[in-house]
């Protein structure tokens, strides 16, 4: 799970997670990602810590 609203480092993130053969879900704001997080089998999250919506910080 990649969560990050910067779409240029989102890209950059999901380049090369594709070019190692990884599959991915993504979300840009904390909210979209809550829903991956209860709907999808997740094996590790790359997290922006100063989303738009909330800050990244609280999940841990």
């Amino acid at each position: 799970m990649v969560v990050e609203d910067d779409k240029a480092v989102q890209k950059w993130i999901t380049t090369t997670l594709e070019t190692q053969n990884y599959q991915y879900h993504t979300a840009e704001t904390g909210e979209a990602s809550i829903l991956e997080v209860v709907t999808k089998q997740l094996d590790i999250m790359i997290l922006d810590l100063r989303l738009s919506d909330m800050d990244g910080g609280r999940y841990y």
